[in-house]
């Protein structure tokens, strides 16, 4: 869930801070990291890990570039585990659900209204520029 559609949420109280913020700590805390997938696999060792993760801090380059960038990682093996990291990812809405935050036919009416006022803000922005250009000679 885009961060877009959670201060969508605050700002029409279906949900509080604090309810977002315990689903951003739970994601955080469940969603498996790339470094300890690695170790876990037997594709790299803790110390390895740590360099990466020193040059992620001072560059903030993806964890998974880093390590095939220094040879620690294959492609293939960065796939793998970017692969099990999607399958089993808890989302905020899984998390928010878990929270009992809102149920989840409150969560789908939500989505889908906010859904709904981002084609219209699409839209609206389209015709807004259309106007502006038809008035500047399209330029």
């Amino acid at each position: 869930m885009k961060d877009g559609f959670c201060e969508y949420l605050l700002r029409k109280g279906r949900i509080t801070e604090d309810q977002l913020e315990r689903a951003r700590s739970q994601v955080d805390i469940l969603n498996l990291k790339t470094g300890l997938c690695s170790y876990a696999f037997g594709f790299m060792d803790p110390p390895e890990i740590q360099k990466i993760i020193g040059i992620q801090r001072r560059t903030g380059q993806k964890f998974g570039d880093i390590a095939i960038a220094l040879g620690y990682l294959t492609p293939e093996q960065l796939h793998t585990i970017l692969h099990i990291q999607e399958k089993y990812r808890l989302t905020l809405e899984d998390a928010l659900l878990m929270d009992k935050a809102l149920t989840r036919e409150q969560l789908q009416e939500e989505q889908e209204l906010f859904q709904q006022n981002q084609q219209k803000g699409l839209r609206l922005a389209a015709a807004t520029s259309a106007r502006r250009s038809s008035r500047h000679g399209g330029t």
